[in-house]
């Protein structure tokens, strides 16, 4: 299982080629468990926004059938070292380095995916709500079966979610699709 973090904001295009980042399964936190901030890092955030599972192998999926291969939906929170970040944008370095530590990424509970209507999602004292065009799901799973082969039980993230939290240990955030719960993470 891998996930791909699409770098796009919402209701952009998908660029051509895709930019998108790999995230091992080896630095997913599966539901329920805590995120251990590495100490590399002093100053978190969580991005918060909408993953689909895939459900069958694909590659070179045109975007009319994008909506067969997925099974599933949640919502992924990002742990992202906010200074780490600014350091490697500001040199014009790869930020590959974000995305591979330990808890780099947890996913909350499967549900039913949404995929033709708006998704209203809120996090701590935040909300977002996108439509499935601002979400582009079809353009960003059709990009990544372009140059990857999608596997059953690979999660896309198709966009950077505006739902950005900082966040400290101790801390608990929870968020939700609609009205229904769909992560909770304590932060260590």
């Amino acid at each position: 299982m891998k996930a791909i973090v699409f770098s796009r904001h919402p209701g952009l295009k998908v660029a051509q080629p895709p930019l998108f980042t790999l995230i091992p399964d080896s630095a997913v936190t599966p539901s329920g468990m805590p995120v251990f901030l590495p100490p590399f890092e002093s100053s978190w955030e969580l991005a918060i926004g909408p993953a689909y599972r895939i459900g069958r192998l694909g590659k070179n999926i045109s975007p009319r059938f994008a909506g067969r291969y997925i099974d599933g939906m949640t919502l992924g929170a990002w742990a992202v070292p906010v200074e780490l970040l600014h350091h490697l944008q500001g040199n014009g370095q790869p930020t590959g380095l974000l995305s591979t530590f330990d808890g780099a990424l947890t996913l909350g509970r499967w549900q039913q995916p949404r995929l033709d209507s708006p998704l209203a999602i809120s996090a701590g004292q935040t909300q977002a709500q996108w439509t499935p065009g601002d979400i582009a799901l079809e353009d960003t799973l059709s990009a990544a079966s372009r140059y990857i082969t999608l596997k059953t039980g690979d999660v896309i993230i198709p966009m950077l979610s505006a739902v950005r939290l900082p966040i400290a240990p101790d801390d608990i955030i929870e968020g939700s699709i609609g009205e229904e719960e769909a992560i909770r993470v304590k932060i260590k």
